[in-house]
């Protein structure tokens, strides 16, 4: 089994899943600087690149496939994204009725899985929706043709404003093409290509925190553009795209295997998902607990233990969910 699966996007859930728990420990806290660097929000620019990660994934495992039809890629598809978040929802329901009772259980739910933390997975439902249609596209026209839509994507994360509508092009499924791109564009010196996504990914970054406001998200017009979570400035794209890149770089021409820790963590993500926003919404209620007394460098110390703590509490619950009869199907183990 292990070699049947492409090693370098094992590896990328890993980096994602841990980047989408980042950012969500890091807004526990408002700001800890040290040596003038604010680490809360430097950790969530870098936890940003999560989402557009998992998406280039998807890009790159279905797309140029051979989809019989249409209906049979979404009775595939949709269970297995479906049934865990309805169970997850479930969970945490449990969870609320405990803490804040009946009367706001409805409110609760809806603000946390229906509005807040659970975006992602509507998401991924407006993803899967297209990725049949879109995928005749990228079949019949190829890896060449793929490039002007790419094209057209850049030019929209700078240009776009209201006298120049492109929302076609800066969607998730934008996001989802760039990684179709990504994984079957030929390499001749991976060494090179990987100095490039250093400079990219550095460069990004710099911008992205300094100046977060760069970007579509900020000059175009709100009556035009469907809010969105997902950023689509210039610079998220630079960050998840060398990221993607420079971990395909790393295996291009090895014949390594997924290790066991990484393939079980890989095929856990999506359960550790959904179980990371019940988790940490236990930790936010309780929050006094975990920050009496922190400031600085205190902060930074917790944010990353508190990360790495969540990262392994929903691997392990996601993983025994997986072994227990009748509930492999609710894990969102994949």
């Amino acid at each position: 089994m292990n070699q049947q699966r492409i090693k370098y996007l094992d590896d990328l859930r890993v980096i994602g899943i841990f980047a989408i728990i980042l950012v969500h420990v890091a807004s526990l806290w408002v700001t800890s600087t040290i040596v003038g660097v604010d680490w809360q929000k430097l950790a969530s620019t870098i936890g940003n690149i999560g989402v557009p990660i998992f998406l280039m994934i998807s890009g790159a495992l279905l797309l140029n496939k051979n989809y019989p039809t249409v209906s049979g890629f979404y009775k595939k598809r949709f269970p297995r994204i479906t049934i865990p978040f309805i169970f997850w929802i479930i969970i945490y329901g449990i969870y609320s009725l405990h803490t804040t009772g009946i009367s706001n259980l409805s409110y609760d739910i809806a603000n946390t899985f229906l509005n807040n933390l659970g975006w992602y997975f509507y998401l991924i439902v407006g993803v899967y929706l297209a990725i049949p249609f879109i995928n005749e596209f990228i079949r019949n026209r190829g890896l060449n043709e793929v490039r002007y839509f790419i094209i057209i994507f850049i030019l929209a994360s700078v240009f776009y404003t209201a006298y120049l509508d492109l929302r076609f092009f800066i969607g998730g499924l934008s996001y989802v093409i760039v990684g179709y791109y990504l994984a079957n564009v030929k390499i001749k010196s991976p060494k090179k290509v990987m100095a490039g996504t250093v400079l990219l990914f550095l460069i990004s970054l710099f911008v992205s925190y300094q100046m977060p406001e760069i970007g579509v998200y900020e000059f175009n017009n709100p009556n035009l553009y469907l809010d969105s979570y997902l950023d689509f400035s210039i610079f998220r794209l630079g960050l998840g795209a060398s990221v993607f890149l420079f971990v395909r770089c790393l295996f291009l021409n090895t014949a390594t295997t997924t290790g066991k820790l990484t393939l079980s963590i890989s095929k856990a993500s999506y359960g550790m998902y959904l179980s990371h926003i019940t988790l940490f919404l236990f930790i936010r209620n309780h929050l006094s607990i975990f920050t009496a007394g922190a400031s600085g460098f205190g902060i930074v110390i917790r944010l990353v233990l508190m990360t790495i703590g969540v990262f392994l509490i929903t691997w392990i619950v996601t993983v025994i969910l997986s072994k227990i009869p009748y509930l492999k199907e609710f894990s969102g183990y994949h």
